[in-house]
């Protein structure tokens, strides 16, 4: 059996949640008083978000081994350094897939974001990422190094439509589901 490696930077996972089965181990990155990346193993969630992502992942690939990659507050809010540090983490741990249901509109880190994001994919990584939920130009779900999921009306279970030559090109199922979280 293969095993495909799958981070998911968000709010955290619970690993005690029955919707999503073992979790491999994980690491919360957040950005100290002074400016500097701070690592520790407290992946737990602390909104629900990650967890509802990681919910869906395993439903869909239930062999997956899961890494949760912490980087958002209570308030599903994070600096765009700790965005890229977690992308840095990933190629690092050599991650197969990145799942980001998440990005920034703040055109500061947009070069050092697609730099990081090219940087993985060049490693082997595929990087999904979620646009903006207001549709403003979001990154890294624009870059071309990033698969860039937008939500919509897809009327068929597990549907999708691909549209190329967009700035995001593919939509899936942006209505309510049930989910892990």
């Amino acid at each position: 059996m293969i095993t495909i490696k799958v981070a998911i930077i968000d709010s955290g996972i619970d690993a005690s949640h029955s919707g999503v089965g073992d979790i491999v181990s994980g690491v919360q990155i957040r950005m100290g008083e002074d400016g500097e990346v701070v690592v520790s193993d407290d992946y737990s969630d602390c909104a629900g978000h990650g967890t509802a992502c990681a919910g869906i992942i395993r439903k869909k690939v239930p062999d997956a081994a899961l890494y949760g990659v912490r980087i958002f507050d209570d308030s599903l809010m994070a600096d765009g350094r700790a965005l890229i540090a977690a992308i840095q983490w990933c190629m690092d741990n050599a991650m197969e897939v990145v799942n980001l249901s998440l990005g920034t509109t703040d055109v500061t880190f947009k070069r050092p974001l697609q730099a990081v994001c090219r940087k993985a994919v060049d490693a082997g990584a595929i990087l999904v990422a979620a646009e903006s939920n207001d549709g403003r130009e979001s990154y890294p779900a624009i870059f071309p190094e990033v698969i860039g999921v937008t939500g919509g009306a897809i009327h068929v279970r597990d549907g999708f439509y691909y549209r190329k030559g967009q700035r995001v090109e593919c939509v899936a199922r942006g209505d309510e589901q049930r989910g892990a979280g």
